[in-house]
């Protein structure tokens, strides 16, 4: 029963959102509804008129000629209303396919750590991956409803001989019905469990046309190991797919042997009632076609249901996925101030499904207008840190607080417009310079080319124009950036948002250590009325900064200025000694 209620939801569900979609779409299914069970009510007539007149040797021209209009209209009509609705298919695919795009777009970041999300993610766009699923169901809708006109038709034609043949006709549906769905929820089981095997699969089907991976296949070799993977990832998609084709075959079965005992029941009823002389032969003749019409719908009925019984647990999963609440639906609009600041009150944190602690009992506060330098090693977690000032990681526990107010609490699309963020990754979209640069903000060409000469790239760009399509990924003749000149295409995409808080994470990591200190120099002069976080394990920065933080074993191990840090010649003294002899060699070379 719990499959039944399921599968009801489901229907309900896609029937829901075709309603949203266009409501017109039902009085078509209704329409071929009708029309189908008018050109089976006029195939049903046409044998046993045609067998009675032949018989009694006399023509009925007028009622040839109204069955066969009759046909001919019913079955045009049909046609056109299946026509008319096939699109729907296509349409709701793809608008579902957009929200579940949106909600991934605006899904917290730190689901995207967690393996559990994206097995999760990966279950509900099964459903629009393929025509078997949502699309498939109201492809299929078009030819059920038209079946059911038969159907309709045939039962109340039936009823009137024996009513054991639509009872029987009924009761084989509903068996066929709760075999299908047990079967369905079977395979969801195993896809369902086994969801890391195939996300694995889809990695491995991904890197190997990736471009940013096709360097160390060749030059390593790789092809035979990744080939070895993709054999064992193959051997255990197949042990779970044997349990599912042997549900599917054991079904067949089952169902060759109830169509055997439906058929040669309508049939022997229908013998039995031609012998007592209950029918005439021209109607016997119009009830074996009427019969051969029921089991053509029934195949396209069972077609249709074929394709959603597969389907149905992972469609509901999916509709659950785009209704869930947001976390955000009632926070506060960000708080406005002429000033502000922003403080870590003993803050913990660890990554989803991790235990190890990034950070323990961490405290520091930052303030408008302050240049901050947050340096240490690789590793010790400086860009969780900003990943946590910025709102995209939740603490583990502890505040996190924007002017006393607890960031959970602000929505996060008024939270980020304090932020313009340069990444350690190289992240260009197969788009415009321009595009590239401004996205849909509001930047003149005169300030772009004023950004990108702060940056030092416009020397390199000017020539293509602001419409240059960058990458290969789409236009094969698209401009491709050396590694330094994303990092600054990048720097200026972050300047030309004009934001209260610029966040530099190792942008410069292409760029030699004098070029780096240049660089960090010059935006520190130009950009003196912004909050700037300088994050490096290369001291470049450090030394015109407001105050440097130094974050080692899991908390900040130092604070303060570049003079009172080196006074203390602890941790930070040592590898600003150790980098400096670096600096001068590069300025003596």
């Amino acid at each position: 029963m719990e499959n039944i209620r399921t599968f009801k939801k489901t229907v309900s569900l896609l029937f829901a959102e075709m309603w949203k979609q266009k409501k017109s779409y039902f009085l078509l299914l209704f329409a071929n509804f009708c029309f189908s069970g008018i050109y089976t009510y006029a195939l049903f007539l046409l044998p046993k008129e045609v067998l009675t007149m032949l018989m009694q040797k006399e023509i009925d021209a007028q009622m040839l000629i109204v069955l066969f209009v009759t046909i001919f209209i019913s079955s045009l009509m049909g046609a056109v209303m299946r026509y008319l609705y096939t699109p729907i298919g296509y349409t709701i695919r793809y608008q579902l396919m957009f929200e579940l795009m949106k909600k991934n777009m605006y899904m917290p970041l730190h689901k995207f750590e967690d393996p559990e999300h994206l097995d999760k993610q990966e279950l509900v766009i099964l459903p629009l991956q393929s025509i078997e699923g949502v699309q498939g169901f109201y492809l299929q809708l078009a030819h059920i409803s038209g079946a059911l006109g038969v159907i309709a038709v045939s039962i109340g034609a039936t009823f009137q001989i024996h009513p054991i043949i639509p009872i029987i006709t009924i009761a084989w549906f509903v068996l066929y019905v709760k075999l299908k769905l047990d079967a369905g929820n079977f395979a969801d089981h195993q896809v369902k469990t086994n969801q890391s095997i195939w996300r694995e699969s889809f990695y491995l089907n991904d890197i190997s046309r990736d471009a940013s991976f096709a360097k160390e296949l060749r030059v390593y070799r790789m092809q035979d190991y990744i080939h070895e993977k993709r054999e064992q990832i193959i051997k255990r998609i197949q042990a779970t797919l044997t349990p599912m084709e042997r549900k599917e075959s054991h079904i067949l079965h089952l169902d060759n042997v109830y169509q055997f005992i439906r058929d040669g029941v309508m049939y022997g009823v229908l013998i039995v009632a031609y012998f007592a002389k209950t029918i005439s032969l021209p109607l016997f003749s119009s009830y074996t076609s009427l019969v051969m019409q029921v089991n053509s719908a029934f195949e396209v009925i069972f077609e249709g249901f074929r394709t959603l019984s597969f389907r149905y647990p992972s469609i509901i999963r999916m509709f659950e996925y785009l209704h869930e609440e947001d976390d955000q639906k009632q926070a506060q609009p960000l708080p406005e101030a002429s000033t502000w600041e922003i403080v870590f009150e003993h803050v913990d944190f660890h990554y989803p499904g991790n235990t190890h602690m990034v950070f323990k009992d961490l405290n520091f506060t930052l303030r408008q207008g302050k240049k901050l330098a947050i340096i240490g090693l690789n590793g010790v977690g400086k860009t969780t840190m900003m990943k946590l000032l910025m709102g995209l990681y939740p603490p583990t526990s502890g505040t996190i607080y924007f002017n006393g107010v607890d960031i959970q609490n602000i929505d996060k699309e008024s939270y980020f417009t304090l932020f313009a963020p340069v990444f350690q990754e190289l992240n260009i979209f197969p788009y415009s310079l321009k595009e590239n640069l401004t996205f849909q903000n509001d930047c003149s060409d005169e300030e772009l080319v004023e950004i990108t000469k702060q940056v030092g790239i416009y020397e390199d760009i000017k020539t293509y124009g602001w419409d240059k399509q960058l990458t290969r990924f789409v236009d094969s003749e698209g401009l491709l950036l050396s590694g330094g000149q994303s990092q600054k295409l990048l720097m200026a995409r972050a300047l030309a948002y004009h934001r209260d808080i610029l966040i530099l994470d190792e942008p410069t990591s292409a760029l030699d250590p004098i070029a780096e200190y240049e660089f960090y120099h010059k935006i520190n002069n130009e950009y003196n009325d912004k909050t700037i976080l300088f994050i490096s394990h290369r001291l470049a920065s450090t030394s015109f900064c407001d105050e440097i933080l130094l974050v080692d074993a899991q908390n900040i191990s130092e604070f303060g200025t570049h003079e009172e840090l080196m006074q203390r010649k602890g941790m930070y003294y040592d590898l600003f000694q150790v980098q400096a002899k670096y600096y001068k060699e590069e300025e003596l070379a």
